[in-house]
């Protein structure tokens, strides 16, 4: 059901950010016009998986039958990730992309079907070989964050967004010593909630977007973590000299113009784990699913 599967990608170790964003706002390519297809698009990658050999195609990385099989389950296990075995986030992405595809009517229910038992291989074969990842972004940015405001006495950290990711950052920083500025579009999302994470603070204010220039200047550190669609909105005009700013946002908010600022376009965030994926486990998992993939086309 999946031999005839194709891939045609751009990843963060092949491409740009920026590329890879130009790319998930681009139409759908016109050569997949009248074929099976899906999509995964992430800040890091953009990749197309369709059921039949097209070919190269101009601008993309391609592979085709066993070696496509094989990139589309180290992608399902966090192997083809930036951070080698990222928890939950992709393996939601993947399946994300395919159920789509299917809603979208782009692929069909017995190729959707496949699909989804692959990805059934591909956590067992995450709990098998502990490919599970604690860290992620926002535990990366909250040890950088750490290390950075415990030099700084009565410390106010400053976080834009509410969402998963900023509730990440937040719960693995020491804030029961800091001042926290939370700024969000709708602020009622921050009560509703984080209750729990609004007792930890020495101070905490909370505003909307619109206030974002005026609390700028009160802070050590700054955290974002927002939704693309919202960030590309967000224009900051604020005087950020002597502050460090970590911006997992994407499109990023805080650029390079910006003195300090690490955001997922100049700052490789896998080079700040503090436990690195073991490449023994790396090379298991791999030898595995290059095993699946053989007995999968009968060699």
């Amino acid at each position: 059901m999946l031999q005839d599967i194709s891939v045609y990608y751009l990843d963060y170790s092949n491409s740009s950010k920026k590329k890879i964003y130009s790319m998930s706002g681009a139409r759908t390519p016109i050569w997949l016009n009248g074929r099976e297809y899906f999509i995964v698009s992430t800040c890091l990658r953009y990749e197309i998986y369709v059921f039949d050999n097209l070919g190269k195609q101009s601008g993309y990385h391609h592979a085709m039958s066993t070696c496509a099989l094989e990139r589309l389950l180290r992608l399902m296990c966090g192997l083809e990730s930036e951070i080698k075995g990222e928890k939950t986030e992709i393996i939601n992405q993947v399946e994300r992309g395919i159920r789509n595809g299917y809603e979208k009517q782009t692929l069909s229910l017995p190729r959707t079907r496949a699909l989804l038992k692959l990805l059934g291989f591909a956590n067992a074969l995450r709990k098998e070989y502990s490919i599970t990842h604690n860290e992620n972004y926002s535990t990366i940015a909250a040890n950088m964050a750490t290390e950075y405001l415990l030099t700084k006495t009565n410390p106010t950290v400053l976080v834009i967004g509410a969402g998963y990711m900023s509730r990440i950052f937040l719960e693995h920083i020491p804030i029961e010593e800091m001042n926290l500025i939370w700024i969000n579009r709708n602020i009622k999302n921050i009560y509703a909630n984080h209750a729990d994470i609004l007792k930890r603070p020495r101070n905490t204010k909370i505003y909307s977007l619109s206030k974002i220039d005026t609390q700028l200047q009160y802070a050590d550190l700054i955290f974002t973590a927002i939704h693309s669609s919202r960030s590309k909105k967000l224009t900051v005009n604020s005087d950020l000299n002597n502050k460090k700013i970590i911006d997992i946002s994407y499109p990023v908010i805080f650029n390079d113009n910006h003195e300090g600022v690490y955001n997922l376009e100049n700052t490789k965030f896998s080079l700040y784990l503090l436990r690195p994926l073991a490449n023994s486990v790396i090379t298991k998992a791999n030898n595995e699913i290059s095993k699946y993939t053989r007995r999968y086309y009968g060699d």
